[in-house]
């Protein structure tokens, strides 16, 4: 079990990292795209894109740089997501039974999943610090609410922004967890070492031109989700 080490750096130790398999990167507001010389392509979201036009070498590579980490986040799931495992195509809100549990909390405000549960009648405690809605609540509540939990479910931007391990040391009681979103690492032995129960996240086709335009052009999750194969472990 390695849930309290850096998501990022278990990977890199694991699996290394090779800029000679990076065939392009592609910046944009909202979502970066790293696309392999396979043709697979891996996005992370967050911090406005990478400050970078360039391939990151080795050397370069700085683990407490976000924007580096958000780079690397997409290598990985470029890397990773399209290994031929057990991998399913539902939304999370189909695959998982959230009506069993007892006190759910979402962290980053997961809109359709958040409207789908309203719409059920299932409650959840939702938090975000860099958003604002009537459905999120007070910053001050989360510790507590991560400490009742028996279900967690946060974006995968946590792998590459630092605060997975914060979320997981806060755990008291076993809780089952869901990691969730485009740029989610689908990879059964990253899950297992960091006792994530499923990961929700999205393929693409092999040097799909128009998700890199929609990225490019500052594109979210609502402008390319049709391009985009649902997949989760």
């Amino acid at each position: 079990m390695h849930q309290y080490i850096d998501p990022i750096i278990y990977l890199f130790n694991k699996h290394g990292y090779d800029q000679t398999i990076v065939k392009l990167l592609v910046p944009g507001a909202i979502y970066t795209a790293v696309v392999l010389q396979n043709g697979n392509i891996g996005l992370c979201s967050g911090v406005n894109g990478v400050d970078h036009q360039h391939i990151l070498s080795y050397d370069e590579i700085d683990f407490d740089n976000l924007h580096h980490r958000l780079y690397l986040s997409a290598y990985y799931g470029a890397l990773l997501n399209y290994h031929k495992v057990n991998k399913e195509h539902l939304d999370i809100y189909d695959a998982i039974d959230f009506s069993k549990y007892k006190s759910i909390v979402i962290i980053g405000y997961i809109r359709p999943l958040v409207k789908k549960l309203n719409e059920r009648g299932i409650a959840a405690k939702v938090f975000d610090h860099g958003k604002q809605s009537e459905d999120l609540e007070p910053m001050e509540n989360q510790v507590l609410a991560l400490q009742q939990a028996d279900c967690i479910v946060t974006t995968a931007t946590t792998i590459f922004n630092k605060t997975y391990v914060a979320i997981v040391k806060e755990k008291i009681h076993e809780c089952d967890l869901f990691l969730l979103g485009p740029s989610a690492i689908i990879d059964a032995d990253f899950m297992q070492a960091f006792n994530i129960t499923n990961a929700f996240g999205m393929t693409f086709a092999k040097d799909d031109l128009e998700l890199l335009k929609i990225v490019a052009g500052g594109g979210g999750t609502q402008h390319f989700k049709v391009l985009g194969t649902k997949v989760f472990i």
